[in-house]
């Protein structure tokens, strides 16, 4: 990503930071417009159907995993890379603030759900939380082996961050391709047996009741220790020629418009909304690639598929080029602001889901306008975190306290 800030991009001297290093204003404007897509994505309205499949067939997990591990390799990389040993030191306690934030979340809402859970059953996401003794389910949830819906994207990252340093030291001494050649062979493994992580299932441990999320570990460590090393490179290896060429270029953006078609089809057809708009013969198309290609192959969040992790590298490729070109498109300070606390913005997003889940539910029967106007005002709602939380740590600067690890606010 090009680093020079123009347009909506102040200079890099005076753009809010954490640490000692300046932040990236494109990246954090990413993370901001992932964090937007999720919450859109969640709030239930109808306009899930715009952000679902949106590009093709990949959705705001990978690209927010992705741009997690390119904000730690930039953080512990760069022309001036920390030595491991420090490094080692502010991700666990990154991985521990993590964690915090799952624990609290799951203890705030299973106390919620165990003293309203008559009222609250019917309603997504509450009726997936686990329906056991408040102690033990928040256990099971700060253990990080029971996953429900929305809680099993932090597990994974801690787990991610902890296995940080790790590949910090090989990156230390240029042994990156080892790292990318050892997180391939484990995202194989999810493609060639996606439900390995069932196998935790085993008899010593079945009175844990494991749950894993939606996310398979072995898969998804791909797209972060992927992020990793971009990010810990950057600025120090130059790209081949051949990633500036129009062929390349040209051969991306038809793959990427093929897939968007393909993706945009798929998500009209599998919703009850706009199924009933689709001639039968585009549904009949759908269904016949479903028959041809492996599902796992189609669309396979979970595992993250080949064709997924296809769609995902050509719209990197092209927001890539895209900031190179333009670097102020990208790039603005509202998305900024959430994505440097990004943190924030996704614990409160989480909470923000629970609460409105009955309104959610009601809403469905309102016209576009009012769920448009709805949606526009949970995602408008997300700045009151991001503003709190770049307070308190300006104000802790200026006090000269050490601000927090950089590592995914």
């Amino acid at each position: 990503m090009a680093s020079t800030p123009t347009g909506n991009c102040p200079a890099n001297a005076a753009w809010p930071y954490t640490g000692t290093r300046p932040r990236d204003p494109h990246l954090d404007s990413l993370r901001g417009l992932m964090l937007v897509i999720m919450t859109i994505a969640h709030s239930s309205s109808r306009l899930v159907t715009y952000v679902h499949y949106g590009l093709g067939f990949i959705g705001d997990a990978i690209g927010f995993v992705f741009l997690a591990g390119m904000s730690a390799g930039r953080t512990f990389g760069g022309p001036q890379p920390l030595p491991p040993e420090k490094a080692r030191r502010r991700l666990v306690r990154r991985a521990l603030i993590l964690w915090l934030v799952h624990a609290g979340l799951a203890a705030l809402l299973l106390t919620i759900y165990a003293l309203y859970r008559q009222q609250l059953a019917g309603y997504w996401p509450w009726r997936h939380l686990l329906r056991d003794d408040l102690l033990i389910a928040w256990l099971k949830y700060a253990s990080l082996v029971y996953q429900t819906t929305l809680f099993d994207i932090l597990p994974m990252y801690v787990v991610c961050l902890l296995a940080t340093p790790l590949a910090l030291a090989a990156f230390h001494r240029h042994r990156t391709g080892w790292v990318i050649a050892i997180s391939t062979v484990l995202w194989a493994t999810a493609q060639i047996a996606p439900d390995f992580q069932l196998l935790l299932r085993s008899a010593s441990l079945s009175w844990l009741a494991l749950k894993p999320g939606q996310f398979n570990w072995l898969a998804w460590q791909l797209p972060y220790f992927l992020g990793l090393s971009f990010g810990y490179w950057h600025g120090r290896r130059p790209l081949p020629a051949f990633m500036h060429g129009r062929i390349l270029l040209a051969l991306v953006i038809a793959i990427a418009l093929a897939l968007l078609a393909l993706g945009r089809a798929h998500a009209w057809a599998h919703s009850p909304i706009t199924r009933a708009w689709l001639p039968d013969s585009l549904v009949l198309a759908d269904a016949l690639l479903h028959a041809l290609l492996a599902d796992r192959l189609w669309n396979g969040k979970t595992v993250v598929a080949p064709l997924y992790l296809l769609n995902f590298a050509v719209l990197t490729y092209l927001v890539w080029r895209l900031t190179r070109r333009w670097p102020q498109l990208l790039c603005w300070r509202w998305l900024a602001l959430l994505g440097r606390n990004s943190l924030a913005v996704f614990g409160f997003h989480i909470v923000l889901v629970f609460a409105l889940a009955p309104v959610g539910k009601t809403l469905r029967g309102t016209t576009w306008t009012t769920q448009s106007i709805y949606t526009a005002a949970v995602v408008a709602s997300l700045t009151l975190p991001a503003w709190i939380s770049d307070t308190v740590r300006r104000r802790r600067r200026e006090r000269g306290a050490p601000a927090a690890t950089p590592v995914t606010n």
